[in-house]
């Protein structure tokens, strides 16, 4: 397991992590592994911005490749990964954690939360 996924748990933020061997950052936040463009969408819908199907589909993509390549170091939600929609899933198990949390975040916060210059880099 990986130390952001505890440190996760321990802090309110999203923690960003950029995998040079897949090109993509991943987020932990509240103990669940996502690709970054997937816990925007979450954060972003705080301040009433919602993802273009085309978004949806993007996301969709990129936590597809995400999973089979290896980079969650899971391989236990095939059922959600083939068949389901990862963005709801995303969205319910973050929604309590979301509100408690964020409910009265603007919109310079939110993006501050989501800033990748603070992320690390796995080597």
């Amino acid at each position: 397991m990986r130390s952001e996924l505890s440190w996760s748990l321990l802090t309110p933020k999203p923690i960003h992590l950029y995998l040079k061997q897949h090109g993509e950052y991943i987020t932990f936040w509240n103990g669940i592994q996502m690709p970054y463009s997937a816990a925007l969408c979450v954060g972003l819908e705080l301040i009433g911005l919602w993802p273009s199907p085309e978004m949806k589909e993007k996301i969709h993509e990129t936590y597809r490749r995400l999973y089979y390549t290896g980079a969650f170091q899971n391989r236990n939600w095939d059922r959600i990964a083939e068949g389901g929609d990862i963005l709801v899933y995303f969205k319910r198990k973050m929604q309590v954690h979301v509100l408690n949390n964020f409910k009265d975040v603007s919109g310079p916060e939110l993006f501050e939360l989501f800033d990748l210059t603070r992320a690390r880099i796995e080597e």
